[in-house]
């Protein structure tokens, strides 16, 4: 009998030991940060010459899903903005955002969603996306999809991770590939050009979201190792976010983006539609969202 109590309470313990272990999710940065905006918006950073010739390495594309999105990428030295247009795939979408951890070392999908699954007890969504010569394998939050009801707005967090594969049709070294790429090394591989422009790295994210949103947002947040304190997550080499929970399903998504310049620049305004106000002075260049008329 005390054998089998001593067994009984060695499985016991083994179970507990099991239960208050934590994954470690892979070292990932927050260097890409996406947002839908309208027909004046999109076309005005096109017509800016400062966006276009000094601020990024701007290029256009167009991504074919079930209906076409059609996309402009601002590459800086340490991370990038990727626009889209509200039409199309993204019809009815203008003032969606989307907030994506890349990790530093490729193949890391499982380890994202493993980790995740620590966090966030509703279900999450493991996916993939094929380009040209790469692909990703990416975690995002389950929405169960009603076709009876329109599309709207909404925030994204999606932690993601290129293929092996991918980063050797790219040249990186198997050395890279097990010790992992910064996020300048990244940038700099897809277009030299970004040492030259004066984008450096996404400073901060101001975002408003409703409960739902937020829940998904503060787990993949303390996923990627955030800590939370007031209205703010911070981390030790990530961008700092800030958050206002809404009632409604308010947009923009993204109400300021803080960018780091890499040089002091001349103050200047910029205004992007009736959505967004860009202002730069010194070292800083600020997207916020534009006052209502």
């Amino acid at each position: 009998m005390k054998v089998t109590l001593l067994l009984t309470g060695f499985v016991l313990l083994i179970s507990c030991n099991d239960e208050t272990k934590t994954f470690s999710a892979p070292v990932s940065d927050l260097g890409h940060v996406d947002l839908v905006l309208d027909s004046a918006a999109f076309h005005a950073i096109l017509q800016d010459s400062f966006l276009v010739n000094e601020f990024a390495v701007v290029s256009q594309d167009t991504t074919m899903y079930a209906k076409p999105s059609y996309d402009i990428y601002l590459l800086g030295i340490e991370a990038f903005l990727h626009v889209s247009l509200a039409k199309a795939y993204w019809e009815n979408k203008a003032g969606s955002a989307v907030m994506i951890f890349q990790t530093r070392r490729p193949g890391k999908h499982d380890s994202l969603l493993l980790a995740w699954k620590q966090f966030y007890k509703d279900s999450l969504n493991a996916t993939s996306f094929k380009g040209g010569d790469f692909n990703t394998g990416e975690v995002l939050p389950y929405r169960k999809k009603d076709s009876l009801k329109p599309a709207e707005p909404n925030f994204t967090p999606i932690l993601m991770s290129y293929s092996v594969k991918g980063y050797k049709n790219w040249g990186f070294s198997d050395s890279i590939i097990t010790n992992g790429l910064s996020m300048q090394e990244f940038m700099r591989s897809w277009d030299s050009r970004t040492a030259s422009r004066l984008f450096k790295k996404v400073r901060a994210l101001h975002i408003q979201l409703d409960q739902q949103e937020f829940t998904e947002m503060e787990s993949a947040l303390y996923t990627m190792g955030y800590t939370k304190k007031e209205k703010a997550f911070t981390h030790e080499f990530n961008p700092s976010v800030y958050y206002t929970i809404t009632e409604t399903n308010l947009v923009p998504k993204y109400t300021k983006i803080e960018i780091e310049l890499a040089a002091k620049t001349p103050e200047q305004t910029i205004q992007l539609g009736d959505t967004y106000t860009v202002k730069v002075k010194d070292a800083l260049m600020v997207i916020e969202q534009s006052e209502k008329k």
